[in-house]
């Protein structure tokens, strides 16, 4: 689904999202199609203390 996507802000995050209509977190079944696989890695959990995509979703 993403070609060459990469997010590295809660706003792109929140474009995307609204542009896709929905995204999961963690990888499936579509490829590319995951926040898991669009985001680097230590912006997931937001590790070094930043926040990351973790933290930016809604409850």
């Amino acid at each position: 689904m993403s070609d060459n996507v990469i997010v590295e802000t809660q706003e792109q995050l929140e474009r995307l999202i609204q542009e896709w209509g929905f995204l999961p977190f963690f990888k499936n079944a579509v490829n590319g199609f995951s926040i898991e696989e669009i985001m680097p890695p230590d912006l997931i959990f937001g590790e070094h203390g930043e926040e990351g995509a973790w933290q930016w979703k809604d409850p």
